[in-house]
Parts: C-alpha cells; sequence; structure tokens
C-alpha cells in the first residue's frame, strides 16, 4: 500500500491528501531498519492524537510529505528529533524548521524520557517499544509492513498527545528548552557537513589548558592535597 491509516475516519486519498496538507502541527516518526542501520522504512505523520498515517519509503505519496515537512509554517513534533531529522535529512535533503521535542520537554520536567512511559501521561497504554516488537526479528524489514506502520502511526499519536499536554503546560516557554528547540535545525545541518577546526589555534588552546593544569596540579601539591 502506498500508505496507511491509525484512526476512526473514513478515510481516502483525497482525504488524506487534504488532512495532512492543511494541518498545522504535525507529529513525526521515522521507522528505520534498524537502529545502527538508519535507511528509513517510512514516516508516519500524526495531525492529531487519534488520526495517524504512515507511508513506507518507496510511497507514492512521499512527496507531499517532504513537502509538508518543508513548510516552516508547520510546527513539527518528535520524540527524539535529533534521530528523526538526521534521518531525513541524510535521505530526502529536508532539514525541517519549527521544531519540538516532547522528549526534550519530557526530561526538563523529570518525566521518563521512553516513549511507551512518558505515554501514561496522555492516557495511551498501548504503545510497545521497538525492543520488544523486534523480539525474534533482527530488524524492521523482518516484520510485515502493517506491524511496522501500526506502531508508527500509534508513536506518532502519543507524540501528538505530548506535545499537545505540554502546550497546555506551557512548558514551551522555559528557556532552556525554547533553545534547545531552535538548535535543532542547526545541529542535523553541522551533522551534514562537519566543521572546520583551525588547528594552530586548537594546538595554543591546548597548550595555555595544560599549562594552567600544570599550574594548579603544583599549587595543590603545595598545599598538602
Amino acid at each position: 500500500m502506498n500508505f496507511y491509516y491509525l484512526g476512526h475516519n473514513e478515510m481516502s486519498v483525497d482525504i488524506m491528501l487534504e488532512a495532512i496538507s492543511s494541518a498545522p502541527v504535525i507529529a513525526i516518526d521515522v521507522e528505520t531498519v534498524s537502529l545502527k542501520d538508519r535507511s528509513p522504512v517510512g514516516i508516519g505523520i500524526a495531525t492529531s492524537q487519534t488520526d495517524g498515517f504512515f507511508f513506507p519509503a518507496t510511497s507514492s505519496y512521499i512527496d507531499p510529505v517532504l513537502d509538508l515537512l518543508s513548510n516552516p509554517a508547520v510546527t513539527k513534533a518528535y520524540h527524539n528529533a535529533v534521530f528523526d531529522m538526521d534521518v531525513i535529512a541524510k535521505t530526502w535533503g529536508v532539514v525541517t524548521e519549527n521544531n519540538h521535542d516532547t522528549m526534550l520537554l519530557c526530561a526538563h520536567c523529570n518525566y521518563p524520557q521512553q516513549l511507551e512511559m512518558a505515554a501514561v501521561l496522555v492516557d495511551r497504554y498501548d504503545i510497545t517499544p521497538a525492543s520488544v516488537l523486534l523480539k525474534g526479528s533482527k530488524t524492521m524489514l523482518d516484520l510485515p509492513i502493517e506491524t511496522v506502520a501500526d506502531h508508527c502511526m500509534r508513536d506518532c499519536q502519543v507524540t501528538m498527545g505530548l506535545h499537545d499536554y505540554f502546550r497546555e503546560k506551557t512548558e514551551f516557554g522555559y528557556l532552556p528548552y525554547a533553545i534547545e528547540r531552535r538548535l535543532l535545525p542547526i545541529i542535523i545541518k553541522l551533522q551534514q557537513v562537519g566543521l572546520k577546526i583551525d588547528h594552530f589555534v586548537r594546538e595554543e588552546i591546548q597548550n595555555d589548558l595544560e599549562k594552567d593544569v600544570g599550574y594548579y596540579l603544583q599549587l595543590c601539591d603545595g598545599m598538602g592535597f
């Protein structure tokens, strides 16, 4: 199939395209072959806490999905944004803007960061960790695509729920998080191109630090530390 749907509404291609193109906020989850092999199996999109879509990597609707991801006016919610954003950037060349990361928000609020545990905040108890899902299998490619799609869409729906939960608690304005979320696209872009280091300057800094360390070690020895 070109796409899968998890929700309570009647669904067709036209309804799906309208839903994803008009959504002001979406939750995103990328399913990869494994944590080591980050080749995408597909992308999950939730347009609400009860409406989730899954698009296999070979879907003919990937282009409309990428258009959605490229739109800076659309708010994107991830749970572990760096992982998903990195896969999207490396595979399709899209670095998403206007991002939220519910895993970071959980960390700032001292909530469990594992999605299946954080899901209780939004009264969802139907989330299966990938490690459990893959028990007896090697990678996501060993599972039926329907199983992968269902898993991904549920994760997206919960991520949307967490996004709404933290928005209502006004945690989006918490300064450390506000800074971190704006850094996400920068981190992804740096991962794509790397950093150019001036090794002469680095060596000077290292020498200065080594002198400082030597001075303080000598000082501590002299004081009997």
